[in-house]
């Protein structure tokens, strides 16, 4: 389902268009965290932080982690420059 992330993040003003998602274990269980791109005045703000992490958790049916980045801080984890498709989960 990381790809579905995409599409409910366009319900958001302040979301651009990029993301990734990381698995990460967390002692006995699996967690995801999405890493999402956010326009320059929304960057940092614990609001919009929690707001998308409030619309992921209603489209999606299930908590995740949310951290907040500037425009391009995720092209180094996506490859967006060098792939035609870009990466959208990494399993750490």
């Amino acid at each position: 389902y990381p790809t579905s992330i995409g599409a409910h993040l366009a319900d958001h003003p302040d979301a651009l268009a990029e993301y990734i998602c990381r698995a990460e274990r967390q002692g006995e269980r699996d967690e995801m965290i999405v890493t999402i791109e956010v326009k320059s005045d929304a960057f940092g703000r614990d609001d919009v932080r929690s707001d998308l992490a409030n619309l992921l958790r209603q489209k999606l049916g299930v908590d995740v982690g949310v951290e907040t980045v500037g425009k391009g801080e995720t092209a180094h984890l996506t490859k967006i420059d060098s792939r035609q498709k870009p990466t959208r989960l990494l399993s750490l």
